[in-house]
């Protein structure tokens, strides 16, 4: 009977989650019910669970450490923006000034969550004018009135 490392074959199975008693039972020459025996007697199922709870809490501690390091340089870097844009705006003389200070500004309201607020009171505006425009042709429409081309306008004076 062969004499099997069953420390490596017990960690192999714990340490990848993708790893089967099947599979091992194929790698190392032996029966799946002889590793199904020995693992369900060592408790390895329970064992690779206990590891992978902890793998995945060290990752979402890692995750959220991330995350808090990217919000502090989001932080700095939008103060360094905003002091840069107003020190900008009090010394702008020429138009490309103005051109830069737009673009600073445009990046400080994307970085502070302004932007989606800010495209949609633009694109309200855009839908209210063409409503608007819209009823003013409907009027028009319902009081007869018609709207002629100015290019037909100016044949018509020609042809006189």
């Amino acid at each position: 009977m062969p004499d099997y490392d069953w420390e490596a074959i017990r960690q192999e199975y714990i340490a990848d989650p993708t790893t089967s008693f099947r599979k091992l039972a194929a790698k190392y020459g032996m029966s799946r019910g002889r590793i199904t025996d020995r693992a369900i007697k060592e408790r390895w199922y329970e064992k690779r669970c206990q590891i992978s709870a902890k793998a995945g809490a060290k990752f979402e501690e890692a995750l959220v450490a991330g995350a808090e390091r990217d919000a502090e340089t989001i932080l700095k870097a939008r103060s360094v923006l905003a002091a840069r844009a107003l020190e900008m705006a009090a010394t702008a003389t020429r138009p490309s000034d103005i051109i830069n200070l737009t673009n600073a500004l445009q990046i400080l309201a994307k970085m502070t969550g302004l932007q989606p607020e800010l495209d949609e009171r633009e694109q309200k505006a855009r839908i209210a004018s063409i409503e608007a425009k819209s009823q003013v042709q409907e009027e028009d429409t319902e009081a007869g009135v018609f709207m002629i081309p100015q290019k037909w306008e100016d044949e018509a004076d020609d042809d006189e």
